[in-house]
């Protein structure tokens, strides 16, 4: 069995965790370090990227019944999703600070922050894929056209979760 590594790709704005195997890694170039710390994998020249897609019907996590009667909001709970190769969720982790999301010290309550780690642990994804063109071929960034192999990547997502009941109607949304 081969063991996997893990790289970040920059997408769409999105930072996404790829884990790959050593030997697929040899190909890849250099790995890049942004400002704050994170890895950027950049793709060889044949290779684009496909990012992991929520499937239709997953479900919007509730707004807790415990808090409903407190009239605040927006409230934001951010999280990371570990994103299999397959498409399954395996994890889902709060992400404190990043733009749009509050700081550890500014966590809102937690009802919020299970509300949606729970809930979106359930959730199920079109899987993430390398796709590898021929050597002759540019490549299409996000795989489209005639490529030769696809690699099933694991990835890692970033979700913020609204709470909002400022106004008195309850309104939960899920945003990249």
């Amino acid at each position: 069995m081969m063991k996997s590594e893990t790289r970040w790709l920059w997408t769409g704005g999105m930072a996404v965790l790829l884990a790959t195997a050593p030997a697929l890694m040899a190909q890849e170039a250099a790995v890049e370090t942004d400002l704050q710390g994170n890895q950027r994998m950049e793709l060889p020249e044949n290779e684009g990227f496909q990012t992991a897609f929520p499937k239709p019907g997953n479900p919007i996590p509730e707004f807790p019944p415990e808090l409903i009667e407190k009239q605040e909001g927006p409230i934001y709970v951010c999280l990371n999703l570990h994103v299999s190769d397959t498409g399954e969720t395996r994890d889902a982790l709060p992400s404190w600070g990043s733009r749009g999301c509050p700081a550890r010290e500014d966590a809102p309550d937690a009802h919020y922050i299970y509300s949606a780690i729970n809930t979106m642990r359930e959730w199920k994804f079109e899987p993430a894929f390398r796709c590898v063109f021929p050597k002759r071929e540019k490549p299409h960034p996000q795989c489209l056209g005639n490529y030769k192999d696809e690699i099933p990547t694991a990835v890692m997502l970033a979700f913020r979760v609204v709470f909002d009941n400022s106004n008195g109607q309850r309104e939960v949304r899920v945003e990249r």
